[in-house]
């Protein structure tokens, strides 16, 4: 018969080994929580930089266009009042007479052509008369005279402006307008 030693606890199949981490494993799961640790402090980096960055470049455009507008306004602003300046110029100077309604005409539409911005140039005589040049679609100008309560009507014209080597083609009518 064999006795076993005191000292060694007899084995039964129940007995519960303690866990043991298998170096591979341990190794593995190690390397995934160095890369994910890694790719997460990267792109919290990465997020807060480019949301600084976009919230500058937003800013900046920002006072870039509004600053573009402001000066397109501006220089809009300049040239309907240099325009304005330079019919009453014209008018009052002498230039030209008030009365003489081709020479106006053909200031009137000099001026229009010249500041694209501008649709309409008007000048208002002393009893109640009233002539412009009024920009239209498709490259039209139409000129408009109105009169006095009691004066004989003076009718409307209206012009073809045409761009490159065709001249301004004009034509002066009573009654409607129209174009030629």
């Amino acid at each position: 018969m064999i006795v076993a030693p005191a000292s060694s606890p007899a084995k039964t199949p129940d007995a519960k080994r303690p866990f043991r981490l298998r170096l591979g494993l341990a190794l593995t799961a190690l390397m995934l929580l160095a890369v994910l640790s890694t790719a997460l402090i990267v792109h919290a980096s990465w997020d807060w930089t480019a949301s600084r960055n976009i919230e500058t470049v937003v800013g900046s455009l920002s006072r870039q266009t509004a600053d573009a507008v402001g000066r397109e306004l501006q220089a809009t602003f300049r040239g309907a009042e240099g325009a304005a300046e330079i019919v009453r110029s014209i008018l009052f100077q002498g230039a030209i007479k008030v009365d003489d309604e081709a020479k106006r005409e053909f200031v009137f539409l000099s001026v229009l052509r010249s500041i694209p911005a501008a649709s309409w140039i008007g000048f208002g005589f002393p009893d109640g008369r009233f002539f412009g040049s009024h920009a239209l679609d498709g490259g039209q100008i139409e000129m408009v005279e109105i009169t006095a309560a009691g004066s004989k009507p003076l009718g409307r014209m209206s012009a073809m402006l045409h761009t490159g080597p065709s001249p301004l083609i004009a034509a002066r009518y009573q009654g409607e307008p129209r174009v030629t």
